[in-house]
């Protein structure tokens, strides 16, 4: 490449594969390998712009980062509380991890997984603190819920014999989802 500028230094960080997907992308579109400002408008590598410079972090998606971040802590407080392990899952553990800014990575709730026997103590610490079953989840519309359309289960529940996709979903006051899992796949 022979571009100048901010966008030489941009263009040195970026590895060979990424380079190499980039170039399969810009042939694909029919635009210049050389300029890649093409990337912030790009429906499927588009998140990469900001990584590399080209366009800046969606407000919006650092907004809803801190607001996620700020229920996890409040979640992982009341689990903690209630001597339960959790694994936080795909969203704002990828967010963290695999991206270099949590807000490049959109995300729209926050996915933990608990194990099938604190399943039952889990989803309880979670309605007591507040937060509420959404009706689109597989328990919603269970007899498992009282007529407040809170979840009640027995000490002897077993989350693996229930037919379900292996989570509940919550949502608190703020309007942030919150899918308790107690396994990754039906």
């Amino acid at each position: 490449m022979t571009a100048t500028g901010p966008q030489s230094q941009t263009n040195r960080s970026i590895s060979p594969a990424m380079r190499h997907l980039i170039g399969l992308r810009a042939d694909l579109r029919g635009v210049s390998q050389s300029n890649l400002e093409w990337l912030g408008d790009d429906p499927v590598l588009g998140f990469l712009a900001p990584v590399y410079g080209f366009a800046p972090v969606a407000p919006r998606n650092m907004a809803r980062y801190v607001l996620l971040r700020s229920v996890l802590d409040r979640v992982l407080k009341v689990l903690d509380a209630a001597n339960i392990s959790v694994v936080l899952l795909k969203g704002l553990y990828y967010a963290e991890h695999l991206y270099p800014g949590p807000a490049l990575r959109p995300t729209q709730d926050i996915d933990l997984l608990v194990s099938a026997r604190d399943f039952a103590r889990a989803v309880m610490a979670l309605q007591t603190s507040g937060w509420k079953l959404l009706a689109g989840s597989p328990y919603a519309q269970s007899s498992l819920c009282n007529s407040a359309g809170q979840i009640e289960l027995d000490a002897e529940f077993d989350p693996q014999s229930f037919l379900s996709p292996g989570e509940a979903n919550f949502q608190d006051s703020t309007g942030v989802d919150i899918d308790l899992h107690w396994h990754i796949s039906p």
